[in-house]
Formats: C-alpha cells, structure tokens, sequence
C-alpha cells in the first residue's frame, strides 16, 4: 500500500511559492509540520503494513531514513508495546495490545525539522515526534503514533477437558479475532460425599446434603452436578444417591447413607442373686428387632461382652455368671434387621452396679 507525506512548510516558505520563487532557491527549509495518511492500523489476526512510500509536493526536502536495522523497512516500524519487541512481516498483529508505528524520516540537503516543536498527526491521531540521535541534530526525525487493538473474543475449543474424580482438567480458548490461545486448568475433584451419612430413625424422609470438592478445598455449587435420591428413605435402612457432574466435570458416582433405629435408656440396674445382675431398660418397638446389653468390669467398656435380646417388647435382662463384689458397668441399644444387615441405635448412658 503506498503511503501519501504531506509535508507543510513555514509560513515564510509558502509565501515563496506563491510568489513564484524556486523553493530550493533557499537555505535551510524549515519543516514545522508532518501530517502521514494511510498507515494501515493494526487489526488483529493480520500481519503490520510496511509498504511505505514517500509522495509529496515537497518531496526534494524530505528523504526516507538511512537506518539498516531488521525491524525498519521501507522506514517503518512496528512496535508492540504490550509485549516490548519488535515486529516482523511475519509477525501478527494481538488483541488487546498497544502498538507503536515509527515513521523514520530524513531532511534532505539544504532543510532541517524544527527540532521538537515539530507537529502532525499519523492518521489523524496525535504523534510524537522527536529528533533521532543517530542523525545530525534537526536533521533526522522519527514520527511515532500508538494504536490499541479491540480486547480478545474468545471461544472454547471443542476438545477441551473436564476434570474428574482425581484427574485435572483443562479448559481451552481460542480468539476468534486474532488467533491468540489460551487456558484455564479445572481442579479435580477430590471427594463426593453425603452429609451427614447417618441419621437416627424419627419418622421423616431423609435428604442429606451432597458435598463435591475439588482439589483446591473448594465446595462445588449444584451448578456442577445433577443428582437423585432412592424413594422411601423414611425407615431404617441404607439408601442411596446418584451424582451425575456436569459443567466443568465429568463422573457417574453413587453414595449411601443410612437411617438407623432409635434407641433407648437403661431404667434401672439391680443384684437379685449372688452373681447376677439384672439390667432394665424403656421399651422400643417402633423399627427394631431386639436390643443388645453391653457390660463391662471398666467404665471404658475395655474386655466388655455383649448379649443380644431378640425381641422387642422385651425390657429386661439377667446376666449371670458375674463375680461377687465387682462393679459392673452397663449400657444398652437397639436395633434392626433388614434384608440381611443389622442397624444400630448409638449406647445409651451407662449405669453402674456392685454386684452381690
């Protein structure tokens, strides 16, 4: 693309060449102002324009830059102010960056710039200009104009990945202006769980609440995960929940929880014989099957044994075979059977006799 630079004289020199004077009649030309149009702007995804032409109707006063570095062509440069460097014509222009353009320019014999009080535009936008130190003072001139690219629009690549139960994942992007990638890592998931995963028998459906982590500690919302609940989950009995992940995850996973019996309260402890002790407690018939005792010569329940009664409507029991002028500690639950496994209501307090 050929670049237009209109280069405006002084005052004193316009006046010459409306009078009809040859303008390199005079010594040292002033240029005060350089206007530059048709700079290609920077749009992302494309490479920078270096095709840079000098047309004028002064064009005896003004000369392209001596300068031989790999980045000035055709006395352009492209500077990517974001990322300090510059380009290449293989280079392509990002989104979100700030460029520079560098216009270097020369004063031909017998013209000079008016050192930093020099004035333009490149595009219409306000430039910098400033003399280039590698050139006689007033002679050489760099024009310099910033561009800013419009921010990143992106999308997500298709093969990205979820993350799962013990395996990161990656979330890609891709800018659909300029090219540029990106990516976000997904923390595994360290833990699916049910909370509380006991309950204690009260009449009520039961719905724990599900807790997925990620291997940053962080709680996932249910934005994250679909689930569903076995019915029932009333009664005694182990029920179960399935967690489908979704969103930034991926995983099929099932928990359990369980409803257990309510239990009971020792009512009273008594010696009837020597050697015996006798052990009662309030009767519990609503979801169980029996009640165990537990006893103990340690109030940490240490060496202890257990007796299982299996019935329900039962409410007291005689152990036998203890030693005279032991104490003995005592507790009791209950519990049910159901389809094979045996649930369990937490001990009661215990109780604590001497026995005869």
């Amino acid at each position: 693309m050929k670049k237009a630079l209109s280069l405006v004289l002084s005052f004193v020199m316009l006046l010459s060449v409306v009078a009809g004077m040859n303008i390199t009649a005079f010594a040292d030309i002033e240029i005060e102002e350089v206007d530059i149009y048709n700079i290609t702007e920077p749009v992302a995804g494309k490479a920078p324009d270096f095709d840079y032409q000098q047309y004028d109707f002064a064009s005896e006063n003004v000369e392209k830059n001596a300068k031989t570095q790999a980045s000035i062509i055709n006395g352009i440069a492209w500077y990517d102010v974001t990322n300090k460097k510059y380009l290449s014509e293989s280079s392509k222009f990002k989104c979100a960056n700030t460029y520079r353009v560098e216009i270097y320019i020369k004063a031909a014999s017998g013209a000079f710039f008016s050192g930093y009080g020099v004035t333009g535009t490149i595009n219409e936008k306000g430039a910098a200009f400033f003399a280039d130190e590698d050139e006689a003072e007033g002679e050489g001139l760099i024009c310099t104009a910033e561009f800013v690219t419009p921010n990143h629009k992106w999308t997500v690549d298709e093969d990205w990945q979820r993350a799962t139960l013990g395996k990161d994942g990656k979330k890609t992007y891709t800018c659909s202006k300029c090219g540029a990638t990106k990516s976000t890592k997904i923390s595994k998931i360290s833990s699916i769980s049910l909370s509380p995963s006991s309950y204690t028998y009260d009449g009520k459906v039961k719905s724990p609440k599900i807790v997925v982590k990620n291997s940053a500690g962080t709680v996932l919302k249910e934005d994250y995960y679909m689930y569903g609940f076995d019915d029932g989950r009333k009664n005694v009995g182990t029920y179960s929940c399935e967690i489908i992940l979704k969103g930034n995850y991926a995983g099929i996973f099932a928990r359990e929880f369980k409803i257990n019996p309510k239990g009971t309260a020792l009512s009273s402890l008594s010696t009837p014989k020597k050697g015996n002790l006798k052990a009662s407690w309030a009767k519990q018939t609503t979801q169980t099957t029996g009640y165990q005792i537990k006893y103990s010569t340690s109030k940490n329940f240490t060496s202890s044994k257990t007796v299982t009664v299996s019935s329900n409507k039962t409410t007291s029991k005689t152990i036998t075979g203890l030693k005279s002028g032991k104490t003995y500690y005592v507790r009791v639950r209950t519990y049910k059977t159901k389809d094979g496994t045996k649930y369990y209501s937490s001990w009661s307090s215990y109780k604590y006799k001497k026995v005869k």
